[in-house]
């Protein structure tokens, strides 16, 4: 069984994406786990999508149709989502 991970985190140090790893690693025979790469995913822009599908988000939508099951985390070290993070601080 393919299971794919998304860790709503982008910090190289994310205990989020560590614990995505870990799960890698106590997989039972017969799964694995890819974590999804989410860094340079663009924020939503439909003339963005209407004048093609950027690269980062086909890769994305890929993964997720050939993994069988998911595993997502979204909240970062403070429970805030990061995008509201962002506004809240800019």
């Amino acid at each position: 069984m393919q299971v794919l991970g998304i860790s709503g985190s982008l910090r190289k140090a994310s205990f989020n994406t560590a614990a995505l790893r870990a799960c890698g690693e106590l997989m039972p025979a017969g799964m694995t786990l890819s974590i999804a790469e989410i860094g340079d995913l663009p924020l939503f822009n439909q003339d963005v999508l209407d004048a093609g599908m950027p690269a980062p988000v086909k890769r994305l939508r890929d993964a997720l149709a050939a993994a069988e099951n998911g595993v997502a985390h979204r909240f970062m070290n403070d429970g805030r989502r990061g995008i509201r993070r962002r506004k809240v601080r800019a």
